[in-house]
């Protein structure tokens, strides 16, 4: 793997493959998260178990299987609950994947139409673009 261009991006990136998510080369993955990307990690006990991955208008969670259900901490919620978005961002769970599909009611995110196999979720802008 070459060197990422976020900090815990390879962490993420396996958490990922943990999870049995599709995701495309390490290559591609690096290349994608080079512009605007941000990535909130989950660490517990030194380790990450997950992460918030945002690039443009779509969010991305993943959270190591034994974490999922425990992971969200009051702090991780009052970090979201203040974070600033000038789009509308999107979500888009495996409608199989209940407990995703509700993790994104919870957000905040409302349920637009099916895909497919995917749900799509959108959450407004919280701040006025400029």
């Amino acid at each position: 793997m070459t060197p990422s261009p976020l900090p815990y991006l390879s962490e993420f990136y396996e958490v990922m493959g943990d999870c049995n998510m599709q995701r495309p080369t390490w290559e591609m993955f690096c290349a994608h998260a080079a512009d605007n990307a941000e990535l909130w990690p989950l660490v517990k006990g030194g380790k990450v178990v997950g992460g918030v991955f945002f690039k443009g208008h779509t969010i991305h969670i993943a959270v190591k299987p034994e974490w999922q259900g425990r992971w969200w901490t009051k702090r991780l919620r009052r970090a979201w609950d203040t974070y600033t978005h000038e789009c509308e961002l999107f979500a888009h769970p495996h409608t199989a994947n209940k407990a995703a599909c509700a993790l994104a009611e919870r957000l905040g995110f409302k349920f637009r139409r099916h895909d497919g196999e995917f749900s799509i979720y959108s959450k407004e802008a919280t701040c006025l673009q400029q």
